[in-house]
């Protein structure tokens, strides 16, 4: 790559980087904007179903991708060839999956009507017609960031969370301020904004205009799934570890520390924006730059730990005024936050140092380092959280964010043979240049 092309590029990462950084702030306040005018208007009871709804079906589409997500991106950056015959395969697997989601979702209800608690049935339904365009909707939104369309993935994030907001201002001051106006208005809007994801990706490929043929669309259906189970695992455990904490002091401890433990929670996952914001790009770039991988991946991580840092020692402050806002009743929230900030400062720049595998093939030590830190979060969360509740919790998602991270340094220092210092460790001048490619993308 020559210096110009490496500087045009550089400067195109910072400017996905700052936009993308923007979407998610708009997506945080639609949905912070949707909780109050749903609660405030409609009741808190009603935002809890809308809330419950909108997990439970969001969480159905993302474990039902089975991994093709990331493996969508993985094959289209890594050789554009690949883009028809991955969205042939999105679409026929998109349609098949999510058809069969919605009908097991279906049978459940009817099965077992109280499985989903105080969930009315009828909006389960209604909500789960939805699944086949959510799912497509991912998986194309995933085909365009391997694509380097980064404009239009943030789009469509925008869009989605835009038209929930505009639903609700409809059915409220419009229609009958009811939740199944609310929920058959958000179907039909998820069912345009799918056919408008997948309009963009058919666009592209009328551009390109790539031929193939069955054969290698089934070859790169299996290299595909094969990628996708490794991911999926890597995708799933984190989800797990993440919320078991959770669930557990729900299950061991009184309502009330589960509440305070999920501010905390909440407020120290919100440290990782920036990681969660970075890491999308970065992924596509490893796969499409294989031997500059390695060097591309420590320099967004020096970076990334850098500015992760000023974040984190910002949040100390910001963790006692928590109980302020949310009352008496938080008082150790403060505690918690403290107690959970070292290990989601070393998660988030984990997220960053494993786009490196992730986008040259994911090798199966990254699963495995998953699996062994789910064991040891399991095991000291049942052994602590029914003696000592929410601190054991917080004590032990940090021991285990920690572990992560020392096994995939120290497997990508194996790999790459990098020093600490050029893995972690950002110049004076490295944040110079930054700051200047900065101030000309923003002004």
């Amino acid at each position: 790559m020559t210096e110009i092309s490496a500087q045009k590029s550089s400067k195109s990462f910072i400017h996905n980087i700052i936009w993308s950084f923007g979407t998610r702030f708009w997506v945080i306040a639609c949905q912070i904007f949707l909780s109050l005018l749903v609660s405030r208007l409609m009741g808190a009871e009603s935002w809890a179903i809308l809330a419950a709804l909108t997990v439970l079906i969001g969480t159905v589409v993302q474990f039902g991708a089975f991994g093709l997500t990331t493996a969508n991106t993985f094959f289209v950056a890594q050789d554009n060839k690949n883009l028809n015959s991955v969205a042939h395969i999105t679409l026929i697997f998109g349609l098949l999956a999510g058809c069969f989601l919605l009908i097991l979702l279906v049978v459940l209800v009817q099965v077992k009507p109280d499985l989903f608690g105080n969930l009315p049935n009828k909006l389960v339904i209604i909500a789960s017609i939805s699944i086949p365009c959510q799912l497509l909707l991912l998986l194309n939104q995933y085909i365009l960031l391997g694509m380097n369309r980064v404009s239009q993935f943030n789009l469509l994030d925008a869009i989605s969370q835009t038209i929930l907001v505009l639903n609700a201002l409809i059915a409220i001051f419009f229609i009958n301020k009811n939740l199944d106006s609310i929920v058959i208005l958000n179907l039909i809007g998820t069912v345009l904004l799918c056919f408008f994801g997948l309009f963009l990706v058919r666009r592209i490929l009328s551009e390109v205009n790539l031929a193939d043929n069955f054969q290698s669309k089934l070859k790169l259906f299996k290299q595909m799934i094969q990628y996708g189970v490794k991911s999926y695992i890597t995708i799933l455990i984190p989800f797990i570890i993440i919320r078991a904490d959770l669930l557990l002091v729900n299950h061991y401890r009184q309502a009330t520390e589960t509440g305070v433990y999920a501010v905390a929670s909440q407020f120290s996952l919100l440290l990782m924006m920036l990681p969660w914001v970075i890491n999308p790009l970065l992924f596509p770039k490893v796969a499409q730059s294989q031997n500059e991988s390695a060097d591309l991946t420590c320099q967004v991580t020096r970076q990334t730990t850098f500015l992760t840092l000023i974040i984190s020692l910002l949040a100390i402050p910001l963790s006692f005024a928590l109980p302020m806002i949310y009352g008496e009743t938080f008082k150790d929230v403060t505690i918690l936050v403290l107690l959970l900030l070292p290990g989601v400062y070393l998660l988030g720049i984990e997220s960053v140092v494993v786009q490196y595998f992730n986008g040259t093939g994911l090798p199966s030590q990254i699963p495995a380092f998953w699996v062994i830190v789910l064991i040891a979060n399991l095991t000291l969360n049942l052994l602590f959280i029914p003696k000592y509740g929410a601190f054991a919790a917080a004590i032990s998602s940090s021991i285990c964010y920690g572990l992560i991270f020392v096994l995939v340094t120290a497997f990508f220092r194996h790999k790459t043979q990098s020093s600490m210092k050029t893995i972690f460790v950002v110049s004076a001048k490295e944040l110079r240049e930054l700051s200047n490619k900065i101030k000309k993308t923003v002004f």
